[in-house]
């Protein structure tokens, strides 16, 4: 399913993907969204039978297309089969989208964030995602200056942050907002980071460079 021209408001909705073909011939992506303002992607389910690390469950942006911004990518469940596809990609100047409640199972990467210059994906909003069976990272931002991210009550263990400016929130407690790019990668991010009711633990000893 993909929108590639200029489109405001649509809807993806409950919808059974089965994707086919491999990264030596074509992309094969469950769900593309390009050139988009508002799209709402919900209760898909989607299985990525595609082989190959350029197949993605739902991709917003591409390599050349500008912006998919202003959007929802909530409660669908993500199913790769090879192990080596990636469940939630954000392109290029992808801004101000939401991912929340997504299932992901058995992708190499579960949520990716990657820049192409010189447009970058920022201020995403990321939470109550569940990830199981992720090879690669559960969190991974490919390139710096992709900046505003907030990983709000969401628990992630294999991560790469590789020089952003990150928030995260705990609902019930507060937030940690780093004011710097932060290069942390990690195996258990939601240890490396915690916060509690008045206080706030940063492992410095496993992840030093989040101690800013």
């Amino acid at each position: 399913i993909g929108a590639s021209t200029l489109s405001t408001n649509d809807i993806v909705d409950s919808n059974v993907i089965l994707t086919r073909g491999t990264s030596a011939t074509s992309d094969s992506d469950g769900i593309q969204i390009v050139r988009a303002l508002g799209t709402l992607v919900v209760r898909n389910n989607i299985t990525l039978a595609a082989d190959g690390t350029t197949n993605d469950g739902i991709s917003f942006g591409d390599a050349t297309t500008i912006f998919a911004n202003n959007s929802n990518v909530t409660y669908n469940t993500i199913t790769g089969i090879s192990g080596t596809n990636n469940g939630i990609y954000l392109w290029r100047g992808s801004t101000n989208n939401t991912v929340v409640g997504n299932n992901i199972t058995n992708v190499r990467n579960g949520i990716v964030l990657d820049m192409v210059s010189p447009s970058n994906p920022t201020k995403t909003r990321i939470a109550l995602n569940i990830f199981d069976n992720i090879t690669g990272y559960e969190l991974q931002f490919v390139d710096g200056n992709i900046n505003g991210t907030v990983i709000e009550d969401q628990a992630i263990g294999n991560y790469s942050l590789n020089g952003n400016i990150v928030t995260f929130n705990k609902t019930l407690f507060g937030s940690v907002s780093f004011l710097q790019p932060v290069n942390g990668t990690g195996i258990n991010l939601s240890r490396d980071i915690q916060i509690y009711n008045n206080s706030v633990f940063v492992n410095g000893s496993t992840a030093k460079s989040l101690n800013k």
